[in-house]
């Protein structure tokens, strides 16, 4: 499961020089707009330190438009440091913006194309609480938040019953029975330890943080190899 998010790119580095002045000029004015400015309070490299890599390398590219070797070394190298600032300033961007392109966008950045990042796996409930309610036939469960956690899936069993787990294959039995379930993100998964040459019957059911949808049986039986 992953979590989709875009961040300011710096691939301004493969412009060419005389592209990099002009999208200088752009972002340098744009981020000195008031409601850019309002939330880049502490830039690592100032709006006054990026115009000067700008003029800097917009002198270098005239000085070097004779094609004298010392003059496009002295270019390149301006060029180099052009990157290097507003790398900075693409690090503040994102560091402020946390994924919102509407405001990379605003500063004259561009975004990287949507990008998948791993979401980690659900941590251990904390804290998790049963108790009756004044209401017949009714527990009321809670528990401390966990932040990794889509969903919950709460269970009420006869007391005797055990409960383990192998990998996402739950089982829980009692006394001669046993039941299995797997919960999952997708729409297959493979169950466990089940026992060999016995009849199951299959059932799922669909749910997220609105609810569960309603449960669902295959029409014939199953039997585990």
């Amino acid at each position: 499961m992953a979590n989709l998010t875009v961040r300011a790119s710096s691939d301004f580095s493969v412009d060419s020089p005389e592209e990099k002045v002009s999208n200088g000029e752009i972002i340098v004015t744009l981020i000195a707009e008031p409601a850019q400015a309002a939330r880049l309070t502490n830039l690592t490299i100032t709006g006054a330190a990026l115009t000067a890599l700008n003029v800097g390398l917009k002198q270098g590219i005239k000085d070097a438009a004779d094609g004298g070797h010392s003059a496009i070394a002295a270019r390149n190298a301006l060029e180099a440091k052009w990157v290097d600032g507003f790398q900075e300033l693409v690090k503040d961007v994102n560091l402020v913006g946390e994924g919102d392109k509407a405001f990379i966008l605003s500063c004259g950045l561009r975004v990287t194309s949507e990008m998948s990042v791993p979401t980690p796996e659900a941590e251990i409930v904390v804290n998790l609480s049963a108790k009756p309610t004044e209401k017949t036939g009714e527990i009321i469960f809670s528990n401390d938040k966990q932040k990794q956690a889509a969903a919950y899936l709460y269970g009420a069993f006869p007391a005797g019953t055990i409960i383990t787990q192998n990998g996402s294959t739950i089982t829980i039995t009692n006394g001669s029975f046993s039941c299995y379930l797997s919960p999952n993100t997708h729409q297959t998964t493979t169950m466990q330890g089940l026992p060999s040459d016995v009849p199951f019957i299959a059932a799922a059911l669909a749910f997220n943080l609105k609810g569960l949808g309603p449960v669902t049986f295959t029409a014939k039986v199953v039997r585990p190899e």
